[in-house]
This record gives C-alpha cells, structure tokens and sequence, in this order.
C-alpha cells in the first residue's frame, strides 16, 4: 500500500495492521509529530504554536496548556494559578482587562441565562438597546435578588414580593432598612444651593395621587398633604399623639378636640376637663378657653370681651355693650353690665340676657348721696371733679369736727 499523502479521507480508510509494517506493505509515507501543517473539513490550523491543548482529564485550554478549567480561555497571564472549584467549567484569563461580550441586533435581548435541573431560566441578565433596559433578575417563582460585599454579606435584598430590605432581610414594608451601628442616616443631595430653589423631598403616592411629602424646598423644611387624601398631621411621642395639625388648618395640642382654632390640653381629649385651653377665631367671634375644672371660656364678640363660666353664664367684661338697653348709652364713655346664658348662634328663642348701664346708675346714687362718684377728663385737663370734691369733702371733715364739739358740750 503506498500512500503518498494522508489527509482525513485517508486516515478514515487507513488500516496498518503489524504485518503490513513487517512485510514492507506500507511504504512511501513518513508521519513526523507535530504536525506543522494539517487541513480537514472544518478545521484549517495555520497556527505557528500550540494553540489548543486537552489534558489527561480532558479539559480544553486555549491559549494555555494547563487549563484551570473545563475550557480555558486565555489571552495573557493573569497570574491566578488556581480558581474556586464549584465554577470552573469555564474560565476566561488576560493579563489586563477580561470579559466576555455577547452581541443580538438592537430590537434584540443580549445577555446570559443561568439555570438549574428544575428551571433552566432560574436567573438572567441581560440588555435591550431598542427599550434602552437592562435587566438583572430571577425567573424563579418566589425568587429573591440579593446583593453582598465585603466577603459575601449580604447588604441588599429584593424580594419576590417586590419589597427592598437593606442592611436586613426582613421585608415587612416596601423600604426595610437596619443600621446595625445605630447610625442611621438618609441624605439626599441636589445641586443648588439649600437657601435658592433646592428641593428635596420624600413623597407618598396612593393609586389615584400624591398623598403627601417631607422635604426641603425652596430654603424651608416642609411636612405636606395633598388636597386628595384631605389629611391631618400627627406628631407622636412614646407612643401616644401629642400634636395634630388638622386639614381645616387648625393645631390641637394633646388632644383630638377640634371645637377651637387651637386647643392645648394637659391631657384629657374633653374640653372641660384636666385643663383644656382654646384659642379659636371664627368669623366676629375669637375666643380663650381656660378651664381645669370646666369653668371659664374668655371670648370677644361684637368687639367686647366676654367671660363664660361652666354654668353658661357668658358676661361681659370690657362694658360697652347697650344691645339690649332701649334707650342706648346715657353718656359717653359710659359703660354696661351684659350677660347671657344659652346658646345665641343656634337657640337664640332660649337664650337669655340682663342689662345695665352703670353709669346711670352710678348717676343715680351721686344725685341722691351728693357724693361725686364718677370722675371724667381730657389728657391732663381736670373737669373740676377733683377740686370740688376736695373742697366738699374738707368741708365734710369741717362739720363732723363741730359736730364733735358739740355732742361734748352737750354732755358736759
């Protein structure tokens, strides 16, 4: 059998049985190993080195000749002699950078699946250049994302449900975040200056709207609700409401009650009682309630001030009010007693008044006393009152004294 030149066909038909090499059958072809030239279909090796090696466990290096791995592909020496062991099937090497690049039109996914026995599409990463997307995630049902540093802890999960633990893997709420030191902190940062235009704020959203926020913005520190959720605000302390700012605008301190503009209490939710105070401006009407038994209301109304008791009786204290004197005012300045008992705005049938000007009363008793009373002026000038009453009262005195001295002649 003379063969002049072996190539795949050949070595396919070929058969060398140890006679034929004794008898001289075979002759006219010499194999010389390596092979500096070989061509079969499929394979064309222009290689000028060894660019493809299998070892004795059958792992494929190329460009290496001691594979760390299933395959081995190298570029240049990293310096690594060994990898980890439970993802070695494939291992990519290069003295600088290293990676692997996967390629698909723009309309198209391009990335990498990672699967298990019991789902071949457990994980996944990929990117989509016409959606301007890329994905990082798991297929699996129930499946949870987590992200680890410093040596493989874990500082980051997203759970199947959606919601994001950081520093914990407890994931109660949609943002569940633990500091282990107690330093915890959450700043954000824009790029204006704080006392311009800077905004900064942490907004709570609903299905239909924006609920609320706290922020920063426009140098002032705000705590917001939306028209939509017509919501009040709370402040809390151990555990209990301590201060409540109303959607209709009013401030109610350590207390639920909304009768007053303002109400502070010491404790008791009843206006009335253990010292509830109110500050309440209401059309004509403002009013002070102080009370630690339920007994005084201070108000103004038709531009006087009023004090109502526990029992309802609301009285006058700045004494100009004549409504219900026929007749009016008997002089300038002259001043009234008011009072009213029962509910003027929504029982005014019921509701009962007394009346008096004073002044004319006090008139009254001068006319038949002859004593002066009342004493009126303008700035520094004196209407007289003051010197006729000094000339009447020593004249008084005069009487009296000779009134002495003649009860004790009399006796004598």
């Amino acid at each position: 059998m003379a063969i002049s030149k072996i190539n795949s066909k050949s070595i396919e038909d070929l058969q060398i049985s140890a006679d034929d090499l004794a008898n001289g059958t075979v002759t006219g072809a010499k194999l010389s190993y390596p092979l500096t030239t070989f061509s079969s279909t499929g394979i064309d090796d222009n290689a000028t080195s060894t660019a493809i090696t299998i070892d004795s466990s059958e792992n494929v290096g190329i460009g290496e000749t001691a594979p760390l791995g299933k395959v081995h592909i190298k570029s240049g020496d990293s310096g690594a002699s060994s990898v980890a062991g439970d993802k070695d099937e494939l291992v990519i090497e290069n003295n600088g950078h290293s990676g692997i690049t996967t390629l698909a039109s723009d309309g198209s996914e391009s990335g990498m699946f990672f699967g298990h026995t019991s789902d071949t599409r457990a994980g996944e990463i990929y990117t989509h250049y016409t959606n301007q997307l890329m994905t990082i995630g798991t297929r699996m049902s129930g499946g949870q994302v987590k992200f680890i540093s410093d040596n493989g802890s874990e500082r980051m999960r997203i759970g199947s449900n959606g919601r994001v633990g950081i520093g914990t893997t407890t994931l109660t709420y949609a943002l569940n975040i633990s500091e282990s030191t107690g330093n915890m902190r959450i700043k954000t940062t824009d790029g204006q200056n704080v006392a311009n235009a800077s905004t900064s704020i942490l907004e709570y959203h609903g299905t239909d709207n924006r609920a609320g926020y706290v922020g920063f913005v426009g140098g002032d520190m705000v705590v917001h609700t939306d028209t939509y959720s017509a919501g009040d605000i709370k402040l809390q302390t151990n555990g209990s409401e301590r201060m409540r700012i109303t959607s209709a605008g009013k401030a109610l301190f350590n207390t639920t009650v909304t009768d007053h503009g303002m109400v502070v209490s010491s404790g008791n939710d009843t206006a009335g009682n253990n010292a509830c105070y109110g500050l309440v401006r209401s059309g004509y009407r403002s009013s002070i309630g102080i009370s630690s038994t339920g007994n005084m209301t201070l108000k103004t109304q038709d531009a006087e001030i009023r004090v109502e008791d526990s029992a309802g009786n609301n009285t006058v204290v700045s004494p100009h009010n004549f409504d219900w004197i026929p007749s009016g005012a008997s002089e300038d300045l002259a001043w009234s007693y008011y009072s009213r008992k029962g509910d003027e705005e929504n029982d005014f049938d019921n509701t009962k008044y007394i009346s008096a000007d004073i002044t004319k009363v006090i008139r009254k008793v001068e006319n038949l006393t002859g004593d002066k009373l009342i004493y009126t002026g303008t700035g520094n000038t004196d209407d007289g009152s003051t010197v006729s009453q000094n000339i009447i009262q020593s004249l008084i005195d005069r009487i009296e004294t000779l009134e002495a001295k003649v009860t004790a002649l009399e006796t004598s």
